[in-house]
């Protein structure tokens, strides 16, 4: 697995070189906005985020000792 802080030089996803990247919803690919727009297009797409802002709150409040 590459480094998750390190966006490397082309999309995961299409390998386009882009001026920025984004982590995909649905995996810890960095995406270009081309993909990442595909990807809001999803029928799933409220589903993925909701499952990972609960994950992200989950991780929050275990670092708090809740």
């Amino acid at each position: 697995m590459r480094n998750r802080d390190y966006p490397g030089t082309c999309c995961d996803r299409c390998l386009k070189q882009s001026v920025g990247y984004i982590m995909s919803m649905y995996s810890e690919e960095w995406i270009c906005m081309d993909c990442k727009d595909a990807e809001k297009k999803r029928d799933d797409y409220q589903q993925a985020v909701d499952r990972d802002v609960a994950e992200y709150m989950q991780r929050v409040q275990a670092a708090r000792g809740r």
